[in-house]
């Protein structure tokens, strides 16, 4: 505690004082003036009684989060994927996962959000692509420019003809 106080009274003090060059907020960007929501969709609200929570379920709040004053929402990833990482293992990143809901269901929530000026941001998450990717699974095959997508590093060793010793010290 004893360091920190020195650490705020020297940091407070240090001289320069920082004054914004802008001097309206007019000249800030969209999103350096509104409030970002981010929901996790699986998460947030269900709508179809499933215990999952999906696209509907969130177009459902847009009137609530127009009353919050919310400029934009970001979504987590509602890209289709096998869910071995709750949605972040992407495997398609141009179709929605059922269990959020269809194309339809994004189309639709995405003009609910704009009739009210709340623009929808999704998470584009590219390395954190599943197994079943096709990316990945050229990567594996050797199929240029997919090689440069994942490093790749020779196992240790072999059990057997099917079974590798990962690289590194990590416990399977």
């Amino acid at each position: 505690m004893y360091f920190f106080s020195i650490f705020l009274v020297i940091f407070c003090t240090s001289g320069t004082t920082h004054v914004s060059t802008l001097s309206s907020e007019d000249e800030l960007d969209w999103w350096q003036k509104s409030v970002i929501y981010q929901i996790y969709p699986r998460s947030f609200k269900d709508s179809d009684s499933n215990g999952i929570g999906d696209l509907k379920g969130i177009e459902e709040k847009a009137e609530y989060f127009k009353d919050l004053g919310v400029g934009a929402i970001w979504l987590s990833p509602i890209f289709k994927s096998p869910m071995v990482d709750m949605g972040f293992d992407v495997s398609d990143f141009k179709s929605i996962d059922p269990v959020f809901g269809t194309m339809a269901d994004f189309e639709s929530l995405r003009d609910k959000l704009h009739s009210f000026g709340i623009k929808l941001i999704l998470d584009f998450v590219p390395n954190h692509s599943s197994d079943e990717h096709n990316w990945f699974i050229k990567s594996v095959q050797r199929i240029e420019p997919y090689t440069d997508y994942y490093v790749w590093q020779d196992p240790k060793a072999w059990i057997n003809e099917t079974t590798p010793v990962p690289p590194s010290n990590w416990v399977q």
